[in-house]
């Protein structure tokens, strides 16, 4: 594991919990759906204890300079979700359902004006960082950073273009010992563009052996991002099952 700037988390671990509490205030009714009101209780302190203690081990990958650590966060925030959720024996899938459920409500709580602004800027100001932040990666000064390559499209099949060739998520969760739960940290991309209307579209991931996680952004259209069986998926209108 990488010590460099180890405390980054510990200076920023007060923050990150805040950021928890105003999250799980917002999504404690998709626990009480699938644990009741009283056990939801205690799911959800043990979800934050165990959040509490991951935040010791992750690595560092840049700080705020990088974009990528609010996935990393992000990511965090669902494997200690799931880990609160095996104790109560949950498994992988319905884990990985409940968190999707928890991931859309958190989107469905955003002010219109957010996601009107988060669609715009995303294919100019965010098209830009990223670009810059691609060449950095492949210096691979952080180990367990994604790497990832950026390219603009011809705006018909596609408006710009990520592969990534390298993924935390893969990294530090078969550390975890839950890999199991990686396919659907992939499908929460989905709320994600449909939300911002990013018009996300992958068809290789990492996960599955691939040699990159292809995303494709055209504004606009549909999202297509597949996921594991006999999730429900739904954003919206749309009610997806595989």
């Amino acid at each position: 594991m990488e010590n460099a700037n180890a405390d980054f988390y510990f200076n920023n671990k007060k923050k990150f919990l805040t950021g928890f509490d105003f999250i799980s205030k917002r999504t404690g009714h998709v626990f009480e759906k699938h644990f009741g009101s009283k056990l939801s209780e205690s799911v959800i302190r043990d979800f934050r204890n165990e959040f509490d203690q991951i935040i010791n081990e992750l690595p560092y990958i840049g700080g705020f300079k990088n974009d990528h650590t609010w996935y990393l966060l992000s990511s965090t925030l669902c494997l200690s979700a799931h880990k609160a959720m095996k104790k109560q024996g949950k498994t992988v899938e319905e884990s990985g359902q409940i968190i999707y459920e928890i991931t859309d409500a958190i989107f469905k709580s955003l002010p219109r004006i957010v996601t009107r602004y988060g669609g715009k800027i995303f294919f100019h100001i965010y098209f830009k960082r990223l670009l810059k932040q691609s060449a950095d990666t492949h210096k691979r000064e952080h180990p367990y950073n994604w790497v990832f390559d950026v390219f603009k499209g011809n705006g018909i099949e596609y408006d710009f273009a990520v592969d990534y060739h390298e993924c935390f998520i893969c990294r530090f969760f078969k550390e975890q010992k839950e890999e199991e739960l990686i396919p659907y940290m992939c499908v929460l991309d989905y709320i994600i563009s449909e939300t911002f209307g990013w018009g996300l579209v992958r068809t290789q991931t990492i996960y599955n052996g691939d040699k990159a996680c292809n995303f494709r952004y055209k504004k606009g259209r549909p999202s297509e991002v597949g996921w594991p069986k006999h999730m429900i998926c739904s954003v919206g209108k749309n009610t997806l099952k595989k």
